[in-house]
């Protein structure tokens, strides 16, 4: 094995986590957004 053949691997997991990151990036954005945004009704409603 040489060690072009270790670092693609080494790559490959570490896109894996960058990709997670990612999605949890996401989720926690979008939860913000509705927060917001309910936040921001109940003050218009009121």
């Amino acid at each position: 094995m040489s060690k072009k053949d270790v670092s693609s691997k080494k790559q490959t997991k570490e896109d894996v986590n960058l990709k997670g990151t990612l999605i949890m990036v996401m989720i926690v954005g979008a939860a913000i957004l509705v927060m917001w945004f309910a936040s921001y009704g109940l003050f218009l409603s009121r």
